[in-house]
């Protein structure tokens, strides 16, 4: 019995040892957590105000041209050209002249914006998509036409690209 009380003793202070110990590593987590969420906080309103700023200044740059191209400037910084009789003829992935004369004129302005100093570092990428019609003519398969539209596309990125990376303006940041 002695010996069972002196076990006793022996762990109720350890028992509280642990206590403390928890104690101190739940307010370091405490600590921690309230310090990702400040910084998390203050990256969110800084990508906030770039994005807005950024939209500014493209909306500022093309206010002019952007009805004459028939394009938008969405929320997500989307610049859509939306007349597809301009852009390709139906069924190719070849741009037509109308839209290189269009492209020649946007992208080295755009590229130049995106490259200021203002935005260099906030900038990790430039996407360029290609769509077509929900339609594929020729085939009454859903998966084929799907494919089909979706090879399209693919070449149409890819012949716009190829266009706008041979544009003499933007052949200094190929590599940037």
């Amino acid at each position: 019995m002695k010996e069972e009380r002196g076990n006793q003793t022996y762990w109720i202070p350890m028992a509280d040892l642990m206590t403390g110990l928890m104690m101190v590593f739940l307010l370091l987590t405490a600590a921690f957590m309230l310090r990702v969420e400040r910084t998390t906080t203050l990256v969110v309103k800084e990508y906030e105000k770039t994005k807005r700023d950024m939209e500014l200044a493209l909306q500022s740059e093309f206010a002019k041209d952007l009805k004459q191209w028939n394009a938008e400037i969405l929320g997500d910084m989307t610049i859509r050209f939306k007349d597809p009789a301009v852009l390709f003829t139906t069924g190719s992935a070849e741009l037509r002249p109308q839209f290189k004369v269009v492209l020649a004129k946007f992208f080295p302005r755009y590229l130049a914006l995106l490259t200021s100093r203002q935005y260099v570092d906030a900038v990790k990428e430039v996407r360029i998509e290609g769509h077509t019609s929900a339609v594929w003519s020729g085939t009454t398969d859903e998966t084929m036409a799907y494919f089909k539209n979706m090879e399209l596309s693919q070449a149409r990125t890819r012949s716009t690209l190829e266009f706008l990376l041979s544009l003499s303006a933007s052949s200094s940041e190929k590599n940037g």
